[in-house]
């Protein structure tokens, strides 16, 4: 049986150093030979460079159309298009996974669809390929002409790959101003999420630095937090589907309830980065925060290698979650090849 390709995310810094590698810019001159290896091995395809929803939003950010054209060009080539389900879809398959574990219900939990293609994949969990369409015969007519079905598959699949470029880079100048006028195109409003969730953050650190009894349980506030937050909704639904009640689900007491969030993996990576965040008082939270524990929360236990930044890399080297999930944690892209070389081997 072959073996998948390797999964190695990149922290959206590390594309950007790829893409200035890729156009001889003098400071991407560090990163050619990884940007050269990695190509290299993505074409013999041995790894692939998946997107996350967090990768459309960070390069939609971005002001400059040539910027975000270089960017979207190295993410097309080493990533094909292959993107990364999104932590709403992979949240609920876990919740059910941990209701099983400790309830035995549901009895059929749901499996992981990681990896698809493209943005509404990104978004939603859900493929949108191009598709021709047209009456019996029109199509008959066409599958003749192309030289059969399995053509005409291959130029859907050739022209989804050419719209998908086009959502990844986005619109220029021109058809931005167009997009605004008649469509209400707003890609600020995922960053003024961001900022709106740091800005809860930074709240609670402000209790925390002012109320030293709330320090000291910060570890249930952000576990009680998280669970009302973002899992109560889906909880509550999951556990009527099985004929119980949350008032039965809290009968398990508070350690098991904390388990039984840390059990879900992506509860635990932003659960524990919120804390490593929180536990630091003097530093402000910023949209990238959020970015960034959005993104690892679905790379760090799917992913082979991850490449972050040194602040993300450090947390996660100390809550020792690399471990944990057996995944290759980096803050270089230099090392690669020598990393991957190993793992391929």
């Amino acid at each position: 049986m072959a073996k998948r390709p390797l999964l190695i995310y990149l922290d959206h810094l590390h594309w950007i150093h790829l893409a200035q590698a890729s156009k001889g810019h003098i400071v991407g001159q560090n990163y050619v030979e990884a940007y050269k290896y990695l190509l290299s091995k993505k074409k013999a395809n041995e790894i692939v460079c998946p997107l996350s929803l967090t990768h459309y939003m960070e390069l939609a950010a971005t002001g400059s159309y040539r910027q975000r054209n270089d960017v979207a060009n190295v993410m097309a080539q080493l990533s094909t298009f292959q993107t990364l389900s999104p932590i709403s879809i992979l949240k609920r398959v876990e919740l059910e996974k941990a209701l099983f574990k400790y309830f035995g219900k549901p009895k059929i939990p749901k499996e992981i669809n990681l990896l698809g293609v493209g943005a509404f994949f990104a978004a939603r969990g859900e493929n949108k390929m191009m598709k021709f369409s047209g009456s019996e015969k029109t199509m008959q007519d066409f599958s003749k002409v192309m030289g059969g079905d399995e053509q005409i598959k291959q130029l859907e699949y050739k022209y989804t790959l050419l719209a998908e470029f086009e959502i990844l880079r986005g619109p220029d100048l021109e058809q931005e101003q167009l997009l605004r006028a008649k469509y209400d195109y707003k890609p600020e409003l995922a960053i003024e999420e961001a900022k709106k969730r740091a800005a809860q953050e930074d709240e609670l650190a402000n209790e925390l630095k002012n109320d030293p009894t709330k320090f000291k349980k910060i570890d249930d506030i952000v576990t009680a937090r998280y669970l009302y937050w973002e899992l109560s909704d889906a909880l509550t639904e999951l556990l009527a589907s099985s004929g119980m009640t949350m008032e039965e689900f809290m009968k398990i007491g508070k350690e098991r309830v904390t388990n039984f969030v840390h059990d879900m993996p992506t509860a635990d990576i932003i659960t524990t980065l919120t804390k490593l965040n929180l536990k630091n008082l003097n530093r402000s939270w910023v949209k990238n925060d959020i970015h960034d524990m959005d993104a690892l929360a679905v790379a760090v236990p799917y992913c082979d290698v991850v490449v972050t930044e040194k602040h993300s890399f450090t947390q996660l080297i100390n809550a020792k979650l690399g471990i944990k999930y057996d995944t290759t944690l980096l803050k270089n892209l230099e090392d690669i090849p020598e990393v991957v070389n190993k793992l391929l081997r």
